[in-house]
Parts: structure tokens; sequence; C-alpha cells
């Protein structure tokens, strides 16, 4: 009578177990969804970014998109855009349209915010890094049926003294 008891009693709580890792799983979907991996990959490449403490360095940005504008090289010391150059050679200056454009991406760090924003705003996210620094070189958002594709593209990328 009291091992009926007993299995009866086990069996209840191995039940409420199983209820408790399955509601626990659906939490964990509803705040991190398919884009649980990209979250990591995100922190990770954050992560060896901030170790390399670069503070000056220069790159291309390239946008694919609907837009006026699509390319810029840019320099950044103490995480500020110092200087933008578009694709004629022009200097681009401060409070100008073509800058206000790429000033929101216009470093490592403003990029690493971007995809994360557009992660949780559940955007398709589709970032690759660069093995050795850790930035990010290309990054595709879309929302879904909206047409509303844009691509970051950073190529030639100094770290400057």
């Amino acid at each position: 009578m009291r091992s009926e008891y007993v299995a009866k009693a086990a069996r209840k709580y191995i039940g409420i177990a199983i209820l408790f890792l399955f509601i626990s799983l659906l939490i964990f979907l509803a705040l991190y969804g398919p884009h649980f991996w990209e979250f990591k990959k995100l922190e990770v490449n954050r992560t060896k970014w901030a170790s390399q403490n670069i503070t000056h360095y220069r790159f291309d940005l390239e946008l694919i998109c609907y837009c006026p504008y699509t390319f810029a090289t840019i320099e950044v010391q103490d995480g500020q855009i110092v200087s933008m150059v578009n694709s004629n050679g022009t200097a681009v200056t401060q409070g100008s349209s073509e800058f206000v454009v790429f000033q929101n991406v216009g470093t490592v760090e403003n990029l690493f915010d971007r995809i994360q924003k557009k992660l949780v705003e559940a955007y398709v996210t589709i970032p690759t890094y660069d093995s050795k620094y850790g930035f990010p070189t290309s990054i595709r958002f879309d929302q879904l049926g909206l047409h509303s594709d844009i691509t970051y593209t950073i190529t030639n990328f100094e770290v400057l003294p």
C-alpha cells in the first residue's frame, strides 16, 4: 500500500517537473526566439571588439538599399566620427543629409547597437563578423514582407595610430 502511494506521488512530481521544464522552454523561446544564437554571436564578437581597445580606425561602409547615399569612408576616433568621405571623394559635412544617413551606423559600436536593436525587434538579421577584431563585416536586415531590406557591408578596415 505504501509503495503505491510513493509511486503515485512520484508520478505526480515528475509530471509537475516536466510541466515546469516545458513552461521554462516556452518562456525562453519567447524571450530569445530564433535569434538566440545571433544574440550569442553578437555578445562574443562585441566582447572581442572591446578587448582590442581600438580607439582610432577607418573603414568603408556600403549600404545596399533604396537609399540616396550608399557609400562612405569613415574615420572614427574615441567613438566619434571625425571624418567622412563619400564615393565621389567629397568630404561629408556634419549635419548634411548624407551625414545623417551614416551617423547612426558610422562606428563599430553603433553597428553592434543596430544589430541588437533589430534582433530585439524580430527582424531577420544576418550579421557576419571579422574573425580577428570581431567587428561586423556584413549585416542584412529584413522585416518580413515589408520590402525594407538593407545590407551594410564593411570593408577596408584599418587601425590607425
